[in-house]
């Protein structure tokens, strides 16, 4: 049987890690709209033609890609999240129902 002291450390542990993911996530967005942006913007204002419309085309598509990398990790932070709650309250409650048992 797991200590209390022990459910609650797993439980932030895994809290944490979700904070971490949600950070990462937030340097994705970072990344993407300010260096694959601007990257854009120069792209567009002095390559002119197909080829700088290719190029431009090609960085909407790394953006785009980057930003659903993101939605990603903070969908996967939600779900450590929900998970950890869950494991955290089904623990405390076998950790209550063994606490109270009386042979």
């Amino acid at each position: 049987m797991k200590s209390i002291f022990t459910i609650t450390m797993n439980y932030q542990r895994a809290l944490a890690q979700a904070n971490a993911l949600d950070r990462a996530a937030g340097n994705l967005r970072r990344i993407a709209n300010n260096n694959v942006g601007g990257a854009k913007a120069r792209i567009r204002s002095g390559w002119k033609g197909d080829n700088g419309d290719t190029a431009a085309l090609k960085a909407d598509t790394l953006q785009g890609k980057i930003i659903a990398s993101a939605d990603n990790l903070n969908r996967t932070a939600e779900t450590v999240r929900r998970v950890a709650r869950n494991t955290y309250e089904a623990e405390r409650r076998a950790w209550e129902i063994a606490r109270r048992r009386t042979y």
